[in-house]
C-alpha cells in the first residue's frame, strides 16, 4: 500500500497584522516537520490538472493558520484507499458539525496537542452533509474531475468522507471575537466606552446589540482591521495606544488581552486612569504566565512562541497575579474584580499539579488559571 501524497496550502493574503503573518510561517513549517514532508503553495482556483504533481492522492489546506496532528495523513491516505475519492478532516471548531471530533478538546499548546490526538479514537466514516467545510482535505485524482477549481471540487457529486482521528488545531482569526466573556463587567450606566486593541470591532458591534445605544471609540494599530470597523464604532482612531495623546473622557474602557503586547503597559494603565471619568471603570483581561502548560514546557526544556493564545509570538510583557497587582495598584486604581479563567485540564496535567502541589507547595490556582479577568475603578 503507497502513500505517497502531495501537500498544497492555499496561498494566504497579506496582511500588516504580525501575529499572522507569524502564524502562516509558523504553520507550514509544523505542517512539514509534523509530516515530515514539503508544502507548496497554491491560489485555490487551479485545477487538479494543473498542478505539478505525480501522486495520485493530494492533501489541501484550505486554512492556512491550521496544523494537523501527527497521525492526520496516513488516516486520510487510508480513507482514500477505500471508495472515498475525498476525504475530510476534523477540529476544534468546524461549519460542518460532523466534522467536530467526539472527544472534546482539552489541549492548549502543542504538548497537549499532541496528548489529545493521540487518545482519539480512529474510523472512516461517510458524511451525508452538502457543505463539508473544506479547511482540510485529501482528494484522489484518479476518482475526480481534472478540470473542476480545487476550492470548488468538494461541492461535484463524489464520493466524500469524514475521518475521525485525521485531526487538525485551526487557530482562526482571534481579531474577529467578540470577547462576550467580558460583557458582564461592564456597569449597565456604562454610556461612552474606549476600546483599546479593537480589533474587527465584533466586540462593539455585540455590545450595541445587547446595550442599545453605547458610544463607543475604538483604538487600533492595524489600519487593516481599523477599516473594518469603520462603520460600527462611533469613533476610530488608527494609531499606537503607548504614543497615541487622547483628551476625551470616559466612562469605561476596554483592555481585552491587550497590556501583555505594549512595552509600558505601566505608562497606558496610568493613561488610562487620566482619561478616565471619576468612578469610571478599566476593564479587560491578561494571559497568565503561570499556567501549568507553561511550567510543563519549560521544565522540559521548552517555550514555544505561538501565532496566538498563552504564548503568543506578540507577548513583550509576562504577568502573574501578583505582577498584575502591582500594575494596577500603581496606578491608584480600585481592583474590584480579579477573576480566573480556567480550561479543562487533561488527566496527565491533573497529575502533574498534584506533584507540583506535593513536592514544591506550588500556588494551584495559579497553575490552572489560563488568564485573568478585571474590572478596576477609578477613584
Amino acid at each position: 500500500m503507497s502513500y505517497n501524497i502531495d501537500t498544497f496550502i492555499i496561498h494566504p493574503a497579506t496582511s500588516d497584522i504580525f501575529e499572522i503573518n507569524f502564524g502562516y510561517k509558523f504553520c507550514r513549517k509544523k505542517i512539514e516537520k509534523q509530516w515530515r514532508c514539503k508544502t507548496s503553495l497554491i491560489n485555490g482556483d487551479e485545477s487538479i490538472a494543473d498542478l505539478k504533481s505525480s501522486s495520485d492522492k493530494l492533501i489541501f489546506f484550505l486554512d492556512p493558520l491550521s496544523v494537523p496532528s501527527a497521525n492526520s495523513k496516513l488516516f486520510l491516505q487510508k480513507a482514500l484507499d477505500s471508495k472515498f475519492a475525498v476525504a475530510f478532516a476534523t477540529s476544534q471548531f468546524s461549519s460542518n458539525i460532523e466534522q467536530l471530533e467526539d472527544s472534546p478538546p482539552d489541549y492548549i499548546n502543542f504538548t497537549t496537542f499532541d496528548h489529545f490526538s493521540e487518545k482519539l479514537n480512529y474510523g472512516v466514516r461517510l458524511t451525508e452533509s452538502d457543505s463539508p467545510d473544506p479547511f482540510l482535505f485529501a482528494v484522489d485524482r484518479r476518482k475526480v474531475p481534472q478540470d473542476i477549481p480545487i476550492n470548488k471540487i468538494f461541492n461535484n457529486t463524489v464520493t466524500k468522507c469524514i475521518v475521525k482521528g485525521a485531526f487538525v488545531h485551526r487557530f482562526g482569526n482571534v481579531f474577529e471575537a467578540d470577547r462576550a466573556d467580558l460583557f458582564h463587567l461592564i456597569p449597565e450606566e456604562s454610556t461612552n466606552l474606549l476600546d483599546i486593541g479593537c480589533a474587527s470591532g465584533n466586540f462593539g458591534k455585540r455590545l450595541k446589540e445587547i446595550r442599545g445605544k453605547i458610544k463607543i471609540t475604538g483604538v487600533e494599530l492595524s489600519s487593516e482591521l481599523s477599516k473594518k470597523t469603520e462603520d460600527i464604532y462611533d469613533k476610530i482612531i488608527t494609531g499606537d495606544i503607548e504614543k497615541l495623546e487622547i483628551k476625551e473622557k470616559f466612562d469605561t474602557i476596554i483592555c481585552a488581552d491587550i497590556l501583555e503586547h505594549l512595552y509600558n503597559p505601566w505608562g497606558v494603565v496610568k493613561k488610562c486612569y487620566n482619561i478616565l471619568e471619576n468612578q469610571g471603570v478599566l476593564i479587560g483581561s491578561i494571559p497568565n504566565i503561570g499556567h501549568w502548560s507553561n511550567i510543563f514546557d519549560l521544565i522540559n526544556g521548552k517555550f514555544e512562541y505561538l501565532p496566538f493564545g498563552n504564548l503568543c509570538v506578540g507577548h513583550i510583557r509576562f504577568f502573574t497575579e501578583s505582577g498584575i497587582r502591582e500594575l494596577f495598584e500603581e496606578s491608584n486604581f480600585k481592583i474590584e474584580i480579579l477573576q480566573p479563567q480556567k480550561l479543562p485540564i487533561p488527566q496527565f496535567a491533573d497529575d502533574f499539579i498534584e506533584k507540583l502541589k506535593g513536592n514544591f507547595d506550588a500556588d494551584t490556582n495559579s497553575l490552572e488559571t489560563f488568564s485573568w479577568l478585571f474590572r478596576l475603578r477609578r477613584v
